[in-house]
């Protein structure tokens, strides 16, 4: 049931769209030596909605994947699924949306711009899939729907793209040689796809019993709360990395 326009689907669509938004000011607001242009920022929001196209292109033209990823209701089964169906295809386009921003963006001249770029993608992926979760199919339940989504989906998809920017700046800033190298580029993508797993097999595992629930509802809110004080750490070690980066150009002139 699609909520209808006038009324509540107006605020369903809001809803929706709002924790996105959110995030990304969250991010922006940081950004304030050099900030990027908001231009740069709504490209990477578009990327990251075509992201979710991809995604949903995908799931339709791939479906044997996908059937092979979301089979069964076992601990093991849903832990394929939440790695396999979600995790690694979502990580894998989205990355690939950030390298083509990024790629050749002369603006990104700072550590700390790829957590920026990183989550504009990571936020116009969530936008779109909190529409169609929220707007195309909560139905008379979209509130609650919008209101977990919020608290706990959208601030998901913001940690996996700071980790993603993180480590996709320390690749870019500070690079290895040789085996060291490639272990550093596969952190970029490992890193997220873990944390989103851990994250998606955690919340679709609470549904066995009321006391697996209850326990993985704790754990699941603990993983999240560990996670964004983590986030936090990362974001600060950027800032403070071109902080001094900056002292020390302008030593040198």
């Amino acid at each position: 049931m699609v909520p209808e326009l006038n009324g509540g689907g107006i605020w369903a669509f809001l809803a929706a769209l709002l924790p996105a938004f959110v995030m990304m000011a969250y991010v922006f607001w940081y950004d304030k030596v050099h900030p990027e242009p908001i231009a740069m920022l709504f490209k990477g929001f578009v990327c990251g909605i075509v992201s979710t196209a991809m995604i949903f292109s995908l799931r339709r033209y791939f479906p044997a994947y996908f059937d092979w990823a979301y089979d069964g209701d076992s601990v093991l089964d849903l832990t394929k699924t939440a790695f396999f169906y979600a995790a690694v295809p979502e990580e894998t386009v989205k990355l690939l949306m950030l390298w083509i921003l990024v790629s050749k963006n002369p603006f990104f001249d700072e550590r700390f711009d790829g957590i920026v770029y990183a989550v504009s993608v990571s936020m116009g992926f969530a936008a779109l899939e909190n529409v169609d979760y929220v707007y195309f199919h909560g139905g008379t339940d979209w509130g609650s729907i919008a209101a977990i989504r919020a608290v706990l989906t959208v601030p998901g998809h913001y940690i996996y793209a700071v980790a993603m920017g993180y480590f996709y700046s320390i690749a870019k800033y500070i690079p290895q040689k040789g085996w060291r190298r490639l272990w550093q580029l596969s952190f970029i993508w490992a890193v997220p796809v873990i944390l989103h797993g851990t994250y998606d097999a955690i919340a679709i595992n609470k549904y066995h019993n009321d006391t697996v629930n209850i326990i993985l509802t704790i754990g699941l809110f603990a993983f999240c709360y560990t996670l964004h004080k983590l986030c936090n750490r990362l974001i600060q070690k950027q800032l403070m990395a071109d902080c001094e980066a900056t002292n020390k150009k302008n030593k040198l002139a």
